[in-house]
């Protein structure tokens, strides 16, 4: 049987690996995050630019709108991944704070206020029995007022990329602008001089 001590180190050293997870899965998302908003303008930029009819290489409007939806659905394919991070990471929040709990109650130790994570979690946050809970799902979210944080910015951020993606998408569907019929061709005005 363990002793008493052991035990608090094997939580002290669990609770490490959970603070270790929860630094890792933000990392990956801020970097992700940091990446989206300015591929997404370039490459929504670029392929605005490829679609203008005073560039000689004026490329077709359905292989343009093929590349923007192609970046659009990636897009939507990060934000998805960024919403299981943020499920990963509250989830491992609220494992930390059951530990920190555990550790507080074993150490008889007194606390101003709530420990780091305990003070992140609320009532509404996963139980980290259960990973896969459909209970974080962020359906109906939008209608209720809440705090702004990472996952409201983080939805913002990547509605914002998807729409950048579908704007070449809407000059593609739009068409080639009659730019003919607004102003006469220089060909056009020399032959009705020279009658």
């Amino acid at each position: 049987m363990a002793s008493e001590d052991d035990q608090t180190a094997g939580l002290i050293e669990f609770y490490k690996e959970i603070c270790t997870n929860i630094r890792a899965t933000d990392d990956i998302s801020f970097n992700i995050l940091r990446a989206v908003p300015v591929v997404s303008a370039l490459g929504s930029g670029a392929l605005t630019f490829l679609q203008s009819p005073d560039q000689p290489s004026n490329q077709p409007a359905c292989a343009v709108a093929a590349l923007a939806l192609l970046g659009a659905l990636v897009t939507v394919g990060l934000f998805r991944w960024e919403l299981r991070n943020i499920q990963k990471c509250k989830w491992l929040i609220a494992c930390a704070g059951d530990v920190e709990h555990e550790v507080i109650d074993k150490l008889l130790l007194t606390t101003k206020g709530r420990p780091p994570f305990r003070g992140m979690i609320s009532d509404g946050d996963p139980k980290p029995a259960k990973m896969d809970d459909t209970s974080v799902s962020s359906k109906g979210k939008w209608l209720r007022p809440r705090k702004w944080g990472k996952t409201e910015s983080a939805k913002l951020i990547y509605a914002a990329a998807v729409v950048a993606w579908l704007i070449p998408v809407a000059i593609a569907v739009q068409g080639p602008r009659d730019s003919d019929q607004s102003q006469p061709s220089v060909s056009s005005t020399t032959e009705s001089s020279s009658q």
